[in-house]
């Protein structure tokens, strides 16, 4: 009678386990299958004079989705199946063209790229997925396009001959970025741009990715009022510290134009500096 009374005790407790192993089978999630990823992007630009875009495109692996920064808090959520995922992010750049992974400054139909496109930003990482989990995800995107500023500077005494007008054309320019990388095409492009007079100084603002070379040309084509010009050119402008160009630049040079006897034309002294955030001047 005992024996009997010990097995069905046995029988009990072995029951009420298994019913209590049921029970406190709980989950992290409310989606115990599939894990949240929560996308936060932070476009903060190098220059405060800079624009923030007001949306972005983001991709997770081949799906894409719109993403607007109303404030620093926006995410996107996203329930997938674990795995390891690929987010690329950019915005649309007016002058800009995106082709799968490569941002592709425009060109004109002379085949130079166009001297001001917008901003471009853009971020790419890789994200671990598990399954009954929330991933959150800090997206940095970059700023890719930066202002170069070009100028001549002039001395008073330098105001004649009249010029009409001084045309600059800088060469070894960036006209592609892989999204993915960060990194600048080979391929080299020029822009041409027209400089513009100001007080003892002729200047213009190109933007572009970057440069493919450690050293860029520049050519300068000066037309006179009395319909003469006088062609320049410098092939040899140490840009090593700013080829990635992470920030705004300025490149600039002495303009020595004479008439006396007859039109004579030098650019000395070039130098390539960073531009001050806040006074807009350079370094």
């Amino acid at each position: 009678m005992m024996e009997e009374k010990l097995k069905w005790l046995l029988l009990v407790f072995v029951m009420a386990q298994s019913v209590a192993c049921v029970k406190i089978k709980l989950f992290n999630t409310p989606h115990p299958d599939k894990g949240l990823m929560s996308i936060t992007a932070d476009c903060s630009p190098d220059n405060s004079a800079v624009p923030v875009p007001a949306e972005i495109n983001i991709t997770v692996n081949d799906s894409s989705y719109a993403y607007t920064l109303h404030n620093e808090r926006d995410s996107l959520e996203l329930l997938l199946s674990p795995g390891i995922y690929g987010i690329s992010a950019y915005n649309k750049s007016a002058g800009v063209r995106i082709e799968e992974n490569t941002a592709s400054v425009e060109t004109r139909p002379d085949g130079s790229l166009l001297p001001l496109p917008d901003y471009l930003f853009s971020g790419y990482c890789s994200v671990w997925v598990l399954r009954d989990d929330t991933v959150l995800t800090v997206l940095q995107l970059r700023q890719q396009i930066h202002d170069v500023a070009i100028i001549l500077n002039r001395s008073d005494e330098n105001r004649e001959p009249d010029i009409l007008s001084i045309t600059a054309t800088l060469h070894q320019v960036a006209g592609h970025l892989d999204l993915k990388t960060g990194t600048r095409g080979s391929e080299s492009f020029a822009i041409t741009t027209e400089l513009e007079e100001y007080d003892y100084c002729y200047k213009a603002t190109v933007r572009t990715l970057g440069f493919t070379d450690l050293y860029a040309s520049i050519e300068i084509n000066i037309v006179l009022r009395n319909g003469e010009s006088v062609s320049l050119k410098e092939e040899q402008i140490d840009i090593s510290d700013y080829s990635n160009l992470s920030a705004p630049i300025e490149i600039s040079a002495d303009l020595q134009l004479s008439s006396d006897p007859e039109i004579s034309a030098s650019i000395v002294n070039w130098k390539v500096s960073g531009i001050d955030e806040e006074t807009g001047e350079a370094k």
